[in-house]
């Protein structure tokens, strides 16, 4: 897990920033994307971590 987090770190931090930022709809839907793509790579981590 701990390698997961530090691999998407800046990712994860970019996110934050920008999602705090957004302020036109495409920004909106960018950050959202940006979320998205880290939670599905988090539950794919703990996925094949518990296997």
């Amino acid at each position: 897990m701990s390698q997961f987090l530090n691999d998407n770190a800046d990712h994860a931090r970019l996110f934050a920033m920008s999602k705090n930022s957004a302020k036109t709809d495409g920004e909106i839907k960018n950050a959202d994307s940006a979320e998205a793509q880290i939670r599905c790579k988090l539950h794919l981590y703990k996925t094949l971590d518990q296997n």
